[in-house]
């Protein structure tokens, strides 16, 4: 990967590895994937996914998510 790591500005979920354990790190993303999702589960459009700062048209290597890092 030749691009740089670029946190987003405004993350709608935050996990803190580094100061919490897994089970409520899981749980806390589990809560924001429910509340965010559930709806979708009911016949309900869930909410769409806000754009990052990398345009992704003709990207062969777009941005991804890497579970656990930290700082």
């Amino acid at each position: 990967v030749s691009a740089p790591y670029e946190p987003p500005l405004e993350p709608e979920v935050v996990l803190d590895t580094a100061a919490s354990g897994i089970s409520e790190c899981a749980g806390k993303l589990l809560s924001f994937l429910h509340a965010r999702y559930d709806k979708a589960l009911d016949g309900e459009q869930p909410p769409a996914m806000r754009p990052t700062s990398h345009s992704m048209a003709g990207d062969s290597n777009p941005p991804r998510a890497i579970a656990g890092a930290g700082p």
